[in-house]
């Protein structure tokens, strides 16, 4: 009976602490096929999708945003993004699933590759850029909260970032 509660117990907690990290095996993913290979961390709702635990995409991988829909991101969470990062929809919002309680932020690890385009980011707690390539274009950062993942809506470390066409609007720092 002891197994058995120590069993339990174990896979309980490990349903609590769920999370997603690719294979870093070169595998491409859009929301869509995401949902799809971890269907508890990021639900599709069928209008939009919801990331309810963290998600890392390991070096090696790529996240495709090639649709036009919302990424809602549960308060905490944090989206780590060490291989590609890139946008090719014409209107994509990533947004706290509720904007009460800021999800954690987005961080763009060293050597990762990150292009931002048509998207609008609300409700978050930064973006930390580590990567030394990063292409923001057309896109809006709003309502960020410093102190999550940055002390600002967008925090660059090295190499030369291009942001163009984009709007900053009411983040904290």
């Amino acid at each position: 009976m002891k197994k058995l509660s120590t069993l339990f117990l174990s896979l309980l907690s490990a349903m609590a602490f769920s999370q997603f990290t690719s294979p870093g095996t070169g595998v491409i993913y859009n929301l869509n096929s995401l949902s799809a290979a971890a269907p508890t961390v990021l639900v599709n709702n069928g209008t939009d999708y919801q990331m309810t635990a963290n998600i890392t995409i390991a070096a090696g991988d790529i996240l495709l945003m090639d649709e036009d829909t919302t990424l809602k991101i549960d308060g905490g969470m944090q989206l780590t993004i060490g291989g590609i990062y890139n946008t090719t929809a014409n209107n994509l919002l990533i947004t706290a699933t509720n904007p009460a309680t800021v999800f954690k932020g987005i961080r763009l690890e060293e050597g990762s590759i990150a292009t931002f385009k048509n998207t609008i980011l609300e409700y978050g707690g930064g973006l930390q850029v580590l990567t030394a390539t990063f292409l923001m274009d057309n896109c809006t950062v709003r309502y960020f909260k410093s102190g999550l993942v940055t002390g600002a809506a967008v925090n660059f470390s090295r190499g030369n970032p291009v942001v163009k066409n984009s709007t900053f609007i009411e983040n904290d720092l």
